[in-house]
């Protein structure tokens, strides 16, 4: 009997302790929704700020890499190498605008006045069919329209220049002095996964390391071939638009349609077989790229499936426009390397799904 009672007692006495744990767990999923939310938000808000800064973070890598070669072979002061780095970068683009900018130049003013022409020239096709003309007819406040379009076009463009200018700064900071910040970001993990955190952002870095490799290969390779191919099917302009062809190649996939269309629209000056020709040398050169040279060159590098880049750029540019375009690919591939070594690795214990310089140490 006593032991029946005093088992009662131990139940009522308990029975505040379980039914402030079951009260409580509304309460933590409330405060971590209200937090995901609150970050969401803030991100939602400096968004653009974010991404401005991954990109200087990429131009960091990028001379960062450069500097740390020069270090290892004998330049004994950082600021010195980057210096070096930053001179022999100004140098070449200077030598190659002294070879090039008079031919560039005459050729993107002739593009400027022959784009619009020959997309003038594709509307009046379209107006002889009868779903042309419902596609193409002309709308009310059309001109105040197109007015308001190319302010705003001109102020994207001045805008865009001075991200660009901050990019640059960003990255020469980091470039020159990146132990302060690998330092201030291993302090907002926890003292005991800081060693494991360490880790990932190395390998993140071999990661964006090679995969700036891959891009500048690939752009230089896309940019010689299009504007090569061009010039033997008689495009006008092949120089040019051999240059646009590889400086958009820094966007996969995306990147080789919008690069296509000024091409397809002179050609079609020339007749279909014209536009055919030009289709069918965007194809071959960026199938040849896609799945020949970059898949060499990143053949240690993270594993960035071509569907998972696609969905990241649309995704990105839905909500950050022409930089959340630019930068889809490197931030798919710094969260995959990220879910690899700190989910599937370290929580389930499995091999990861991709590889990772992890794997091969």
């Amino acid at each position: 009997m006593r032991n029946e009672l005093a088992r009662d007692e131990l139940s009522r006495a308990g029975e505040p302790a379980s039914h402030i744990a079951r009260a409580s767990v509304p309460v933590v999923a409330s405060a971590a929704l209200t937090s995901a939310i609150i970050i969401g938000a803030i991100c939602w808000l400096i968004g653009d700020v974010l991404l401005v800064f991954a990109a200087g973070v990429l131009v960091a890598i990028a001379i960062g890499s450069f500097t740390d070669w020069l270090m290892a072979r004998g330049v004994a002061r950082r600021g010195f190498a980057l210096a070096i780095v930053m001179i022999s970068i100004a140098a070449a683009l200077s030598g190659l605008s002294w070879l090039l900018a008079p031919e560039i130049s005459a050729q993107t003013d002739e593009l400027v006045q022959q784009v619009p022409r020959a997309w003038q020239a594709l509307m009046e096709s379209l107006r002889r069919y009868e779903w042309g003309r419902a596609l193409v007819s002309p709308h009310v406040g059309e001109p105040l329209a197109v007015v308001s379009n190319a302010t705003g076009v001109v102020a994207s463009a001045l805008r865009t220049l001075g991200e660009l200018g901050i990019v640059i700064v960003i990255g020469m900071y980091i470039a020159l002095d990146p132990e302060p910040y690998r330092r201030g970001l291993l302090r907002l993990v926890p003292s005991q996964r800081r060693a494991r955190t360490a880790e990932v952002v190395a390998v993140v870095g071999v990661a964006l390391q090679r995969w700036l490799l891959s891009r500048l290969a690939a752009m230089v390779i896309v940019a010689t071939a299009t504007a090569l191919g061009l010039w033997l099917i008689s495009v006008q302009l092949a120089l040019t638009l051999g240059l646009l062809s590889g400086l958009l190649t820094f966007v996969p996939y995306l990147g080789a349609i919008v690069s296509a269309v000024p091409a397809v629209l002179l050609a079609l000056s020339q007749g279909w077989m014209a536009v055919l020709d030009v289709v069918l040398l965007y194809v071959a050169v960026h199938v040849v790229e896609g799945y020949m040279v970059t898949p060499l060159i990143e053949q240690q590098a993270v594993w960035l499936p071509p569907a998972l880049s696609i969905a990241a750029q649309v995704i990105l540019f839905t909500l950050a426009g022409v930089w959340g375009l630019a930068l889809a690919s490197p931030i798919a591939a710094t969260a995959l390397v990220a879910v690899n070594m700190l989910y599937i690795e370290d929580r389930l214990g499995e091999t990861a799904a991709v590889p990772t310089e992890s794997d091969s140490t």
